[in-house]
């Protein structure tokens, strides 16, 4: 089980490309964008360490019950209250940038909503499901993601009409100081790692903090294809202009003796799929959490009508968010929240510790 909690946090990390990634590193490639990534990778890696070293000290245990090991009712149910959001808005998110990329270049002539409504019923199906079901379609997914994608990357960075000299012009801006939005998209590579907090249970303590070195090596190879990929393709004054560079760029790019000529069609397709995994699996904590607020705090002993009502109320968000959030206010309201996200991973870690530490000391692990 161990090898899932690597799939976790590279599924998030490889969505995270074009939604959020490339809207904010390009355009600011020259206002602290590479000082971003770079001070990503030790964040990232010493908070997924003190992360998982706690969390393992719980094996087989949901967030409701860890919590129950250290804290007063009153203050598990409001931390449960602010945390259970928290992955359904990464989710919708993302799950509104990949229908805008699909009515965009996929199928302009589709109504958004249709499109909505098959997205929805996808996601909301598939998290009514086990957790171990989730884990095994998601490595079948990485299994055939990853090589399609390494496969558009050397490609790209072999292109004879790849600019090394755009590129470079960028590395002469490496001392700009970044601002909290880069830092707070660039440690998002790493968040993949809270979604244990529902998979626990089924990792029942099979998993550890071996192997960290590989989080930043490979979230670091994804971040600088992000930034320097649009830039050697559209240049340093063009790639800003464009509102998904990593497609615009991926569309300069053939595969003359291929069935499929242009790349774009196969990172969309790779895109498309990744996006959709990792909604599933954000939707699928926070179904989780929910129910175990309900359930587990609230005492409701109606299992099936909890359920639902989540499910309805899952479904009817992006509805939502559709009809009334204008395109230009969606990155204005991802920035907030992918500060605010930062903040939260920062205080749940700290809460984790210190209730391993309560815990530890009562003699209770």
């Amino acid at each position: 089980m161990r090898r899932y909690f690597f799939y976790i946090v590279f599924i998030n990390s490889i969505s995270n490309i074009i939604i959020f990634l490339a809207k904010f590193l390009v355009p600011n490639h020259t206002k602290g964008a590479l000082l971003a990534i770079i001070f990503s990778l030790p964040f990232g890696t010493v908070i997924i360490y003190f992360f998982s070293r706690a969390l393992m000290m719980f094996p087989g245990k949901n967030f409701s019950e860890i919590l129950e090991a250290a804290l007063p009712y009153w203050l598990r149910v409001t931390i449960m209250i602010i945390f259970c959001p928290a992955w359904y808005i990464s989710g919708i998110l993302m799950l509104s940038g990949t229908i805008d990329i699909t009515v965009t270049f996929v199928d302009p002539q589709t109504s958004l909503y249709l499109i909505l409504v098959a997205y929805i019923g996808l996601v909301i199906f598939s998290i009514n499901t086990k957790g171990t079901s989730i884990l095994y379609a998601l490595e079948i997914f990485i299994f055939f993601i990853v090589p399609a994608l390494m496969f558009v990357f050397i490609k790209a960075i072999t292109n004879q009409f790849f600019s090394w000299d755009a590129c470079m012009e960028t590395v002469t801006h490496s001392f700009a100081l970044p601002s909290i939005s880069l830092l707070a998209v660039t440690t998002y590579n790493f968040s993949g790692y809270t979604d244990m907090l529902a998979f626990n249970r089924d990792f029942n303590g099979r998993f550890d903090s071996k192997h960290l070195w590989l989080f930043p090596v490979v979230i670091l190879i994804f971040q600088l294809f992000t930034l320097f990929v649009p830039i050697g393709y559209l240049g340093t004054e063009g790639a800003p202009d464009f509102n998904f560079p990593w497609l615009a760029s991926a569309d300069c790019m053939v595969i003359k003796t291929g069935i499929i000529e242009r790349i774009l069609f196969i990172y969309l397709l790779i895109y498309l799929v990744t996006s959709l995994v990792n909604v599933i699996v954000h939707w699928y904590v926070s179904f989780e959490l929910f129910k175990e607020l309900f359930l587990d705090q609230f005492k409701m002993k109606n299992v099936k009508a909890v359920t639902r009502r989540i499910l309805c109320a899952f479904a009817a968000g992006p509805f939502i968010f559709t009809f009334f959030i204008i395109q230009e206010k969606k990155l204005v309201i991802a920035n907030i929240w992918l500060s605010l996200r930062v903040l939260l991973e920062v205080f749940l870690v700290v809460l984790l510790n210190y209730i391993a530490y309560k815990s530890k000391r009562k003699g209770r692990i």
